[in-house]
């Protein structure tokens, strides 16, 4: 009875070894992938920093604006910082802040507003002193 156990227990282990070289083969490929699109994923979110607003001699990080909602409220005396970059999907942001502009008003609160609701923005003259002689 035991001659017929060592063909049986032949087969059992040459299975056993089969299926642990393909089981080896599949963790590799499953963990280089891994560590494949974490690379690919960090290396695309190098460059996803919210980047500056400046319109040549409109805008810029100094200017002061008066910001108008479109629901009617009003950001007064704020610069503007920068705003939410949205061409990349893969950053660290929700999909809800995307397209933002960052507001900062003269005692430092920063507000993000979206930029769709913004209607109109009124650009504060730089010297508006009371003895600032008005243009004609």
């Amino acid at each position: 009875m035991i001659a017929p156990m060592i063909p049986l227990m032949s087969l059992f282990t040459e299975t056993l070894a089969a299926f642990g070289a393909a089981a080896i083969v599949l963790v590799s490929v499953i963990v280089f992938l891994t560590l494949f699109y974490r690379a690919l994923a960090w290396i695309s979110s190098i460059g996803s920093k919210s980047e500056a607003v400046s319109v040549r001699g409109v805008l810029s990080k100094s200017t002061l604006a008066n910001v108008h909602l479109a629901g009617g409220k009003t950001f007064e005396r704020v610069r503007f910082l920068g705003f939410t970059k949205s061409a990349s999907l893969k950053d660290h942001l929700p999909y809800e802040l995307h397209g933002m502009i960052i507001l900062e008003d003269e005692q430092g609160m920063r507000t993000m507003v979206r930029a769709v609701d913004i209607r109109m923005i009124a650009v504060i003259p730089e010297d508006t002193g009371p003895d600032r002689v008005p243009r004609p």
